[in-house]
């Protein structure tokens, strides 16, 4: 099963890809060492086509704005580390703008102030997907990624597909940041038994690689 995580932003301003991977990285490297995991870790991203099935990546460029062609797809991924996922780049249509007032309506959405009204004149977001399967590593990293889109475009992330505790969700990223994949502030039992067991792993992934000369 695969579950994604949407951002919804609040401004015009699109960062660049090279300003989302400084931001993550730093966010992803924290949240590691919070854990006491001290392997050094990138993120990167390659851009894909969606028709093409033999996966290969296209020229673009990392200081351009992180908004690409329906037809593409960004591949994000940390250097070394098989496996990632694959990002979205959408406009909504008039069923999307439905869910999303229905979601964010009344009590769930309230900490959120004019951000979803804003978002809605904005008129696009951002979906990242993990497909099964994916390495430990990679279940923080593609949130992270999706938080760290949020900070700089001052907006929130959402999931309705059972990605985490949906009673938490809608959230700004600061407050995200603080509680997403930390097995003690976890209020649902099954996330907090899966964010665990992700953690007792993930040293073991990254020196895997490093050791394989992966990373």
């Amino acid at each position: 099963m695969s579950t994604t995580f949407d951002v919804y932003p609040s401004t015009d301003l699109i960062p660049s890809f090279a300003q989302l991977l400084t931001v993550a990285t730093n966010h992803l490297t924290a949240f590691l060492r919070s854990y006491d995991i001290t392997t050094p870790v990138t993120l990167d991203v390659a851009m894909r086509h969606k028709a093409d099935e033999t996966n290969r990546d296209l020229p673009f460029d990392l200081n351009a704005p992180a908004w690409w062609p329906n037809d593409h797809y960004a591949w994000f991924f940390v250097q070394g580390v098989p496996g990632g996922t694959d990002a979205y780049a959408r406009i909504m249509n008039d069923l999307h703008r439905e869910c999303l007032v229905e979601e964010v309506a009344g009590e769930k959405g309230s900490g959120l102030g004019d951000l979803p009204k804003r978002s809605l004149q904005i008129g696009r977001y951002w979906a990242f997907r993990r497909s099964a399967g994916q390495l430990a590593i990679t279940n923080v990293a593609y949130v992270i990624l999706a938080a760290s889109l949020a900070e700089l475009t001052n907006g929130f992330v959402h999931s309705s597909d059972l990605a985490w505790d949906y009673r938490l969700l809608p959230a700004q990223p600061a407050e995200f940041l603080k509680w997403y994949f930390r097995p003690e502030l976890a209020t649902d039992a099954n996330c907090k038994d899966w964010s665990q067991r992700c953690i007792n792993g993930i040293a073991e992934e990254l020196q895997s690689a490093q050791k394989f000369g992966r990373a």
